[in-house]
């Protein structure tokens, strides 16, 4: 074994151990495939589910507003866009 640092290979990454939540993914290993397999896990909102949710019309107008999150889907959690964004409607 060199102790001087000449031939170590310092070009590769070990991946140890994992956890996480990820859109789309209820644990790593569902993770892991969606990458492989190339699914997309980013949601993508419409105008009017945004609207609905309570973002303003002027600001979904914007060119640099991007209408789309990657959702942690639990339980406990509902998906919707109003949900998603943690907004909630003036009361009047």
């Amino acid at each position: 074994m060199s102790t001087s640092g000449e031939g170590d290979n310092l070009d590769g990454v070990a991946v140890i151990g994992m956890a996480g939540r990820f859109p789309r993914a209820r644990n790593v290993d569902e993770f892991w495939r969606n990458l492989r397999d190339g699914v997309e896990a980013i949601t993508f909102f419409s105008d009017d589910e945004l609207a609905e949710a309570g973002i303003s019309r002027s600001l979904l107008s914007r060119p640099d507003y991007v209408k789309a999150l990657g959702v942690l889907e639990t339980r406990s959690c509902s998906t919707t866009p109003s949900s998603v964004f943690n907004l909630r409607r003036p009361r009047s």
